[in-house]
């Protein structure tokens, strides 16, 4: 059977809506926080998925879950860490105070750029120049839980280890509403509060 370059191409670009109603009108930005809202929305659906699946299929579900939910902290921090430089940089903090947007650009997407350890350190660090109430103990508690589940973005991406060893032997025993309910919460109060006390600074 030929392959019919349009139907077949699962990133073929639809033109005529009329005819394709299943149509995303994807927008490209260089907000992170678009993309990190993505991923949080796309975490916080799937409990729904999970408690609907027969016992014995719901850890197929859980690493999806865990996946996004660690990639939108990732970026949330990333954006964080971008718009703290920037009011920063625009205040009249002394120089000698300020990493500069350049050095930060760097930090954020360098190879190590994965560790939300050091992305969250570097983000307790730069907003105490900025006078803002402190971020919650218990956000920065689940933000470095999470990093402490998988610091450089392997964990979640694969079942087991390089060494073939299950990251999780008792995955179907995760509460994924507790999840949700705490990590979910969390990220979310970093992504709509934080980030929009940050922007606001300007």
């Amino acid at each position: 059977m030929e392959v019919d370059e349009f139907k077949d191409n699962p990133f073929t670009v639809v033109i005529d809506q009329d005819d394709h109603i299943h149509v995303v009108r994807a927008t490209q930005s260089y907000d992170l926080s678009h993309h990190a809202h993505a991923f949080l929305r796309s975490a916080d659906i799937l409990p729904n998925i999970i408690e609907a699946e027969e016992y014995d299929k719901k850890s197929e579900y859980l690493f999806p879950m865990l996946f996004c939910y660690r990639h939108s902290c990732e970026l949330i921090l990333k954006e964080l860490l971008f718009y703290t430089e920037r009011a920063i940089d625009e205040s009249k903090i002394a120089s000698d105070q300020k990493f500069g947007l350049e050095k930060m650009m760097d930090f954020i997407f360098a190879r190590s750029g994965h560790r939300i350890g050091a992305l969250l350190d570097k983000l307790l660090e730069r907003s105490t120049f900025l006078g803002l109430d402190p971020i919650p103990q218990e956000v920065i508690y689940a933000v470095k839980r999470l990093g402490d589940e998988d610091p450089n973005g392997e964990v979640f991406r694969y079942p087991f280890s390089r060494q073939v060893e299950l990251h999780y032997e008792n995955a179907m025993m995760f509460d994924v509403r507790n999840i949700k309910n705490v990590l979910g919460h969390r990220l979310h109060w970093l992504l709509e509060a934080r980030l929009q006390q940050i922007k606001n600074l300007r």
